[in-house]
């Protein structure tokens, strides 16, 4: 594994510390800003590191051996995506007051906004379902 895939590996230790910081901050010295960190921490900055990475180091299909000697795109795109992997509630959570059942797409919406591919036209349950 290369310097590069050992750095990305602390990815996900470096955004609980962020989180458990802004935590702290929010404890210490309550103000919106600590919570629009907070969002911003959970929502937007995993997302924007992945598309940041994809448009350097693009996740191309197949095998990706991570024995190998050159980078892998794909356990940095792994890495970065690890949280929502870990706390799959932080995914939904946007979903939580509009449900699927209300919203179609919303949470196929929230999915491709942290870089999955759900495909050109994911099936959804009728509503009412």
């Amino acid at each position: 594994m290369t310097l590069g895939g050992k750095l990305i590996s602390l990815f996900p230790a470096f955004l609980l510390i962020l989180i458990l910081g802004d935590l702290v901050w929010m404890v210490t010295d309550p103000s919106p800003f600590a919570v629009v960190f907070l969002v911003f921490a959970i929502y937007v900055l995993p997302p924007l590191a992945h598309r940041l990475h994809s448009l350097i180091w693009p996740v191309v299909e197949g095998v990706s051996r991570l024995d190998a000697p050159n980078y892998s795109p794909w356990w940095a795109s792994h890495k970065i995506q690890s949280f929502y992997e870990a706390l799959p509630r932080f995914l939904s959570a946007p979903c939580a007051c509009c449900p699927a059942a209300i919203a179609p797409g919303c949470v196929s919406g929230a999915a491709r906004w942290v870089g999955v591919c759900t495909g050109r036209r994911p099936w959804r349950s009728p509503i009412g379902a």
